[in-house]
């Protein structure tokens, strides 16, 4: 980043006209810059949703998961769930067990999860 862009950034900072947040941000890698949302043409796509459970390690039950790519449960090391969603919370704090491999995991509160989503893997 050149020297003025970098001050243009700051300024534009200061002047409260730019800041961060936790947000999407739709990105064309070929062009390698953010795209306006209104230049994001949304698709809906038929899919399945694969549901599976997490086995708690002390044996008291399970978590719920549900993901569109069910592949990715191989890589799985955590679980997040947001703290004020009811059907988590009671998840805080508990460890799980990951079938592939057979680890032992904590599940993790996270307060900057989207609310909605309520769990994550």
């Amino acid at each position: 980043m050149s020297a003025a862009v970098a001050e243009a950034f700051k300024r534009l900072h200061d002047q409260g006209l730019i800041y961060r947040g936790d947000y999407m941000v739709s990105w064309r890698p070929t062009l390698r810059t953010a795209v306006s949302d209104l230049e994001v043409e949304l698709s809906e796509e038929k899919g399945k949703l694969y549901y599976f459970r997490y086995p708690l390690s002390d044996g008291s039950g399970f978590i719920p998961v549900a993901t569109t790519p069910p592949e990715i449960i191989l890589g799985d090391t955590a679980l997040c769930v947001h703290p004020a969603d009811e059907r988590y919370s009671q998840y805080v704090g508990k460890t799980v067990v990951f079938q592939l491999p057979d680890e032992i995991s904590q599940s993790l509160e996270m307060n900057t999860l989207i609310e909605s989503l309520g769990l994550v893997h």
